[in-house]
């Protein structure tokens, strides 16, 4: 319904894992009977029998007929059999056990439970066992998994007796075992007319994928004729998937240029076109989105974006002036402002809360931010040390316009600078990292090469930034800056980049003399998705498609 449409969508805006049930008062018995909370684990029992008996009313209400209904049903009353006896057995064993416990016991006995159909024994078909076909005589006759060791079926008989005192005392053996079969099986087929017997060829460890002896009985022994057949298919690799380059993308690239575009092309939407060019096609052409999952534990983006956020909290008062280490040592100090800080960020990042007093983090996400305080506590400390510094803008957006060659228009590029601040003369790109630390990269070449696998889509981004704030300020010396807090307390810590080309290496100071290389290379990326040409393929470097939400589509899932 309507309703819960709208409650759905709240509990995964607001990320609510635990739900207040009175939040669910609905006229339906069945959801009222659903979601009324249970006080305690023996209760299990009864509620998931009235559970399965109102589905079972429902099912008879609607059609008493229906060939689905009566399987519906008898899957319902075995359930319901299930039930009964394991309400009684937990009930009078007088336990006191979770309801972890109760759910995962019912679960397991659920998942060993079959439910048997029967049918009308003189039509249709007959699906049976081969000790329910003795004295019974069939027309077509249909046998399936007639291999070697499992018609007749291999291993001694489970006796405590060897087998040379079974064969000296005459008790009965795996030979005794072979010789029933074999009556039984030329007794099945005694009167048959049309015969199919089917055998598996796959060889797997001790299984062998070889036919039973019946069957090589029937082809070299009797005066059977007989007809063999291999069905099998044939395995090839998968082509990579591709959409071809015939299909006009433009017209919805059309948004990110001017005049008239309302989008931007960020530098994240660029890296993924060099990371993978489906994968840009499924996101910034198609407008594929991620599902809104509802997360009980906060994921490594929402880590970043809290991070980011509380940062933007602690220093909004500082914009535009010069900032002491005494007054972030005074930040530092006041423990309160710092918790209060990560508190609002989690309950607008995480819970899409504008006052922290509304939520209240437990369990892993309590630990998480305490983590995310310790690295608020480590920026601060590094900054104390790089003092003064003046901070221009926090979380702004900062875009440009580019031409794109041949196409007599302009691309918007831009996206949200985590900090600008000016130290020393120079102008810092600030990009707060919660990965693994990578702030090198061998030259520009790489950067734009889809193909390398060491290319460090951190430093790329951060260029890009640079690039579009010398550009649009003017600003004479910009240095794009990583800030990757997992090494924030490592005595060696440095923000700035560096540029490695074998034993050699060199801190990048300043990103003017990049800029020139890096817009031709950019014009060349931009010409080439503005093309028309593209044939977006996927990436070759496979274990980029571990964690991507496309790869169920590209046919790439692990």
């Amino acid at each position: 319904t309507r309703k819960f449409k709208k409650f759905e969508k709240d509990c995964s805006d607001k990320n609510i894992v635990y739900i207040d049930p009175d939040l669910f008062a609905t006229d339906d018995p069945f959801y009222r009977q659903l979601f009324t909370p249970l006080d305690l684990p023996l209760q299990f029992g009864k509620y998931l029998l009235e559970l399965v008996k109102m589905a079972g009313e429902q099912f008879l209400e609607e059609d008493k007929r229906s060939r689905e209904t009566e399987w519906h049903l008898e899957v319902l009353h075995g359930i319901y059999r299930l039930l009964v006896r394991y309400d009684a057995m937990l009930t009078e064993s007088g336990l006191e056990v979770s309801f972890r416990t109760v759910f995962n016991l019912f679960t397991r006995i659920l998942s060993r439970t079959s439910v048997p159909f029967s049918g009308e024994p003189l039509q249709g078909l007959q699906v049976m066992g081969i000790l329910e076909t003795r004295t019974l005589d069939f027309q077509n006759l249909i046998m399936l998994s007639v291999n070697e060791g499992k018609f007749p079926k291999s291993g001694n008989v489970p006796s405590l007796i060897p087998f040379s005192l079974r064969e000296g005392f005459g008790l009965p053996t795996i030979r005794h075992q072979d010789a029933i079969y074999a009556y039984y099986f030329y007794r099945l087929l005694h009167r048959a007319e049309n015969i199919i017997l089917v055998y598996n060829t796959f060889t797997e460890g001790l299984q062998k994928g070889e036919a039973s002896r019946f069957i090589q009985q029937l082809k070299y022994g009797t005066g059977f004729s007989t007809q063999e057949i291999r069905a099998g298919y044939k395995v090839t690799s998968m082509p990579a998937f591709s959409i071809s380059s015939k299909v006009n993308y433009l017209e919805k690239l059309e948004k990110y240029c001017r005049p008239g575009g309302g989008s931007f092309l960020s530098p994240s939407a660029l890296n993924t076109y060099l990371y993978c060019k489906l994968r840009f096609f499924y996101r910034y052409i198609e407008g594929l989105q991620e599902p809104d999952e509802i997360n009980e534990e906060v994921e490594a983006n929402v880590f970043g974006s809290i991070l980011h956020r509380a940062m933007e909290i602690l220093y909004s008062d500082y914009k535009n002036r010069e900032i002491t280490e005494k007054e972030i040592r005074l930040i530092i100090k006041n423990a309160e402002r710092i918790s209060r800080a990560v508190r609002q960020a989690f309950a607008k990042e995480y819970f899409g809360e504008d006052d922290p007093e509304e939520i209240k983090p437990a369990g892993r996400n309590l630990i998480i931010e305490k983590v995310i305080e310790k690295y608020v506590y480590g920026i601060l400390e590094y900054d104390a040390k790089h003092t003064p510094f003046t901070i221009h803008s926090l979380e702004q957006y900062f875009y440009t316009e580019l031409e794109i060659p041949g196409a007599g228009n302009k691309l918007a590029l831009g996206g949200f600078i985590d900090r600008l601040d000016e130290m020393h003369g120079k102008v810092r790109v600030v990009d707060y990292k919660t990965g693994i630390h990578k702030s090198s990269f061998l030259n520009l070449e790489e950067l734009f090469d889809p193909e390398a696998e060491k290319r460090n889509p951190a430093v790329f981004q951060t260029f890009l930034y640079s690039w579009i704030v010398g550009r649009q300020s003017g600003y004479k010396k910009v240095q794009p800056s990583l800030f990757y807090v997992r090494d924030i307390y490592n005595p060696d810590f440095d923000s700035r980049i560096i540029q490695k080309d074998g034993r050699n290496s060199s801190t990048l100071e300043d990103f003017e003399p990049y800029a020139v290389e890096f817009e031709m290379r950019l014009q060349q990326l931009i010409g080439e998705i503005f093309s028309g040409k593209v044939t977006f393929t996927q990436t070759t470097v496979a274990k980029r498609c571990r964690n991507c939400p496309y790869n169920k589509i590209c046919m790439r899932k692990e």
